[in-house]
């Protein structure tokens, strides 16, 4: 088998090799072999201790012994330690010291290692931080850049560059504000959006040195990559398909101010933004959309739901994620966190795979599919049941910086546009109902994000009837896939505020049910259903599965996220009616020729 490489429990790389599935021929490759590249090298660990055990300094040092102030190559094998959210429940460990530096490691031997931390440190749950190749989920626009189909630009869109507000109705809710007090382009002005992606450019389009007329906060975010209060892109190239300026572009269709502001092309090359009054905080979670590790993602999501921190400077109202990737506890409890907080999270559901990723999986956020100039689907777009709402992607004007510098503006393509799209749309909500005591109920109730997303499927559109203005190519939508509809920003101004839940929602601070595996099942599945399939997969006895069952559900939904194979025949389990043991027994089959853990493994032996 080929060999990897594990650690030990003192922090210090031993060699050893994944199990092969049974049958596989002595000296045979794992199945899936050429995995350990995409998903390598393992960053670290994310722990989530219990709430009665949490401590200001993380997991106990019998357990990952803390590194010092100051480490260099010759200090012990230690634990960068650093806590993810506000309640010091999840923390992100790295080794470091004598042994910390790690080659690529097999999927399943890293998942073994989680497992035996969590006993040793009496956590929760503990997942390994996988630097994962974000080609697998193609989030970023351009997608013919990193090996995607190439699609023109549509004819419709080339000399219209506000064609995408026109299809949500901006013009019309810009109206509506006005009427509320706000002046001309002040549009949003009570809301500040948190921008987590590859940081902000100097773009004329929406960015200005003077900060108090700016759309974009330069000296409120933080870059979480660099560690430091600048989250400027550095237009990084490195990485196996790189997306230098994709914070720039996705940003600039959020709060471009109206009208041309870039001195550069013809004069219908511009942008304007959905919110041109709101202001956005850039959040750098990484270099590029290529590498995507969750954990920064996850603590730029607490920060920023948090607001006025060391971090995030400023208090949001909304939240734009332009990225997914792996499922991940910790994503799940940052977005629940953030809608606790009364804080709207929108996430894009992917590009060119075919399925939903992740946040834009998990019930707490809004997740946004793209569509044309025609009214139609990108056919890019991923697509099911986990879809709340679809906008603008395909053929969007945006701001554009290349790797050499040089500004522009044009047309994208991708989620990524139908999410910013999206998030303005939130940005012009909150504006609308500031001054409503339901609003600051919602908030208070953490029923913000719910709230938003019932008024935007109840106000959205649909082809066969589409606002005036606005000529459709196509009369067809498939609300099973793409939604309830297209955004009608206006509609949604124009609705009354839902009324405000009984009860308040629950931070995530403690594991209920099983957030990660529910997130393969159609909205509305009973948690009994998604206790009971997921008990006869892993073999768990009758009742709730109990703590050491429902770990295993991070290596079972990762493998969902990484393998079409498994993909769909875990998804047979998830519709009615109940499947039989076939069904499970190939789920099992699929997972077992994966490189999983020993402890998976055992778990899915046939009995």
């Amino acid at each position: 088998a080929q060999e990897t490489v594990v650690v030990s429990r003192d922090a210090t790389p031993v060699v050893s090799a994944p199990a092969p599935a049974p049958g596989t021929p002595a000296g045979a490759p794992p199945a899936d072999a050429g995995l350990a590249a995409k998903a390598a090298p393992v960053a670290g660990f994310v722990l989530h201790l219990r709430r009665a055990t949490r401590s200001a300094r993380g997991p106990a040092p019998a357990a990952l012994p803390p590194c010092p102030a100051s480490v260099s190559a010759d200090t012990p094998a230690c634990w960068k330690l650093q806590p993810m959210d506000p309640s010091g429940t999840t923390w992100e460990a790295v080794p470091a010291g004598r042994g910390g530096t790690r080659a690529p490691e097999s999927l399943g031997a890293s998942w073994d290692e989680a497992y035996r931390i969590r006993q040793a440190a009496d956590a929760e749950r503990v997942e390994p931080s996988f630097e994962l190749d974000e080609s697998a989920w193609g989030v970023e626009d351009e997608p013919a850049a990193r090996g995607g189909r190439s699609r023109p630009d549509k004819e419709a869109a080339k000399n219209d560059p506000v064609w995408s507000l026109k299809h949500i109705r901006a013009f019309d809710a810009w109206n509506i504000l006005r009427g509320t007090g706000r002046a001309d382009g002040e549009e949003g002005a009570s809301v500040t959006v948190a921008h987590p992606d590859t940081g902000y450019r100097e773009h004329a389009e929406f960015w200005d040195a003077d900060e108090t007329r700016s759309r974009v906060l330069f000296s409120k975010g933080y870059d979480f990559f660099g560690e430091d209060q600048n989250p400027f892109d550095e237009l990084d190239t490195g990485g196996v398909v790189p997306n230098p300026g994709h914070g720039t572009k996705s940003g600039s269709v959020i709060v471009s101010p109206k009208g041309k502001q870039w001195p550069g092309g013809g004069p219908n090359e511009f942008v304007t933004g959905v919110a041109p009054g709101a202001r956005l905080v850039p959040l750098r979670v990484h270099r590029s959309v290529v590498h995507f590790f969750p954990g920064r993602l996850a603590k730029a999501i607490h920060e920023a739901a948090r607001g006025d921190s060391t971090f995030v400077r400023a208090p949001t109202g909304v939240v734009s994620i332009s990225m997914g990737g792996a499922p991940s506890w910790g994503l799940w409890k940052a977005v629940r966190y953030a809608q606790s907080r009364g804080v709207i999270v929108v996430s894009a559901a992917g590009n060119e795979v075919g399925f939903v990723v992740w946040p834009a999986r998990f019930k707490e956020t809004v997740a946004v599919a793209a569509t044309n100039v025609e009214c139609g689907t990108w056919e890019g777009s991923s697509k099911g049941g986990a879809v709340d709402i679809a906008a603008p992607g395909e053929s969007v004007w945006r701001a554009s910086t290349d790797p050499g510098g040089t500004d522009s503006v044009g047309m994208g393509q991708g989620t990524t546009f139908a999410t910013a799209t999206t998030a303005g749309v939130a940005a012009l909500w909150l504006d609308r109902h500031r001054a409503d005591p339901k609003l600051a109920e919602l908030k208070r109730k953490g029923a913000v994000t719910a709230a938003f997303r019932d008024t935007l499927r109840s106000t959205s559109w649909r082809p066969d009837r589409p606002p005036a203005g606005v000529a459709c190519a196509t009369t067809s939508w498939d609300a099973s896939k793409y939604g309830a509809g297209i955004v009608d920003a206006a509609a949604a101004l124009s609705a009354a505020l839902p009324s405000p839940p009984s009860t308040r929602a629950v931070e995530a601070e403690e594991f209920d049910d099983l957030p990660l595996f529910s997130t393969l099942f159609p909205a509305g599945t009973s948690p009994e259903t998604v206790e009971r399939r997921y008990r006869r997969l892993v073999r768990a006895p009758s009742g709730r599965a109990g703590e050491a069952e429902a770990e295993l559900e991070g290596e079972i939904t990762m493998h969902y996220a990484l393998d079409p194979a498994t993909r769909a025949a875990l998804d047979a389990l998830t519709a009615a009616p109940e499947p039989d043991d076939a069904a499970f027994e190939r789920a099992r089959e699929a997972l077992r020729a994966r490189d999983i853990s020993q402890r998976l493994r055992t778990a899915l032996q046939p009995r």
